[in-house]
């Protein structure tokens, strides 16, 4: 439970990432995200076991901000087959999934609290 309070506080902390010498200060804050998500995962894996972690992941696909989100991505990836710079694109599609798995990670983080 306190792991979990912890967890939400570093997610909300994303807009204090320094630029570290990116032109762009969205790099900095998909690279934090992308590396949260993954001790997050570790974290809710190691607490409920696997399966457990991926039945509870799962049942948070199914509110409605979730579904919303998953058609975004859905849209993008679709968008980038027509994109004019496809390695923008793909590093857009890649902040898209980022910020989708840190949402469906935040949502799941925050019914357990």
């Amino acid at each position: 439970m306190r792991i979990n309070k912890a967890l939400v506080l570093f997610y909300i902390l994303v807009g204090l990432i320094p630029y570290l010498g990116t032109a762009d200060k969205i790099h900095p804050q998909t690279l934090y995200i992308s590396v949260l998500n993954i001790v997050s995962l570790g974290i809710i894996i190691y607490n409920s076991g696997l399966i457990k972690a991926f039945n509870n992941l799962t049942k948070t696909l199914s509110h409605r901000q979730t579904i919303f989100y998953f058609l975004f991505a859905i849209i993008a990836v679709i968008s980038t087959v027509q994109s004019i710079n496809v390695i923008q694109s793909l590093i857009r599609l890649a902040e898209v999934f980022s910020q989708l798995f840190a949402f469906i990670i935040l949502i799941y983080l925050i019914s357990t609290i």
